[in-house]
């Protein structure tokens, strides 16, 4: 009786293992972009009590600390920008900073990869009166589930300029202050140190900061800080600015600085918040 042969299929450890690879890499990116479509729906901060009616308030000639509280909890300014405005005599404006404050407006998302996306809104947000020398932050750009935020250095007031990193393949630049005061959310802060002193730091800034090549791998791959940099990123043009004054914005003094570091720096101190909640900052 003739005996059946019985063959035997090889494995193929090599295939096998592509597989497994190229799955592992799809879910993983799957896994990835998921994060981007969550926080398009994150919501921006909106207060949850009562707007009030403070045009009779911000006519007074002088604010007790009661006032300024409110005005707070109401615009979003603090006593600086409170004062500020009252110095530009913008008080009308204040109600429209509340206004922005209270209102949910339009929010659009701008995609620069698959993975990487800023939101932006149809119009820009009544600001106090900057200063050279002020700092805006914003959170609202983002890697996936991981909210890298955005951060500028104001260069020139009045002409309303700022100088930040924008990403890959951009240097180091010059823009309007229209690009982060058109966000979802954003904060203005201001150094504790006079105006003269802020004033050189935003100079030098533009001085020897322009035109440098847009690099996340700062203070991981070569040195945090270099007198003279050619490599730098949005939250590291912010912190090399000031660093080179004796200034250390970065708050938990990683390796790596991020606007939120920023943002969080004992230096620094608040001018305005919007679509942030006050009682994080």
């Amino acid at each position: 009786m003739r005996q059946k042969t019985v063959r035997v299929r090889k494995k193929r450890p090599v295939l096998r293992f592509f597989i497994i690879f190229l799955s592992s890499v799809l879910a993983f990116f799957l896994i990835l972009e998921a994060g981007v479509f969550a926080l398009h729906y994150k919501e921006p901060y909106k207060p949850d009590y009562q707007r009030l009616d403070i045009s009779a308030l911000i006519t007074k000639e002088e604010f007790t600390e009661e006032d300024y509280s409110l005005l707070f909890k109401q615009t979003g300014l603090t006593r600086l920008g409170i004062d500020s405005m009252v110095s530009a005599n913008r008080r009308e404006d204040i109600l429209k900073v509340q206004a922005d404050f209270f209102a949910g407006h339009p929010i659009s998302k701008t995609q620069f990869s698959p993975l990487t996306c800023c939101h932006v809104l149809d119009r820009e947000i009544e600001t106090a009166p900057l200063e050279e020398g002020d700092i805006i932050i914003s959170l609202t750009s983002h890697f996936s589930f991981f909210e890298m935020g955005h951060a500028a250095i104001v260069v020139n007031a009045a002409e309303g300029i700022i100088m930040n990193a924008t990403g890959y393949n951009n240097i180091s630049c010059f823009e309007s202050v229209s690009g982060v005061i058109n966000r979802p959310d954003f904060v203005i802060l201001r150094l504790k140190a006079d105006k003269e002193t802020r004033s050189k730091i935003a100079k030098n800034a533009a001085e020897t900061l322009l035109d440098l090549n847009y690099s996340v791998s700062i203070g991981i791959l070569g040195q945090k800080y270099v007198e003279k940099p050619i490599r730098t990123n949005c939250s590291h043009l912010v912190w090399h600015a000031f660093k080179t004054f004796g200034y250390d914005l970065d708050s938990n003094g990683g390796p790596v600085v991020m606007p939120i570091d920023i943002m969080k720096s004992d230096e620094l101190e608040l001018v305005q918040t919007y679509g942030i909640d006050p009682k994080t900052l």
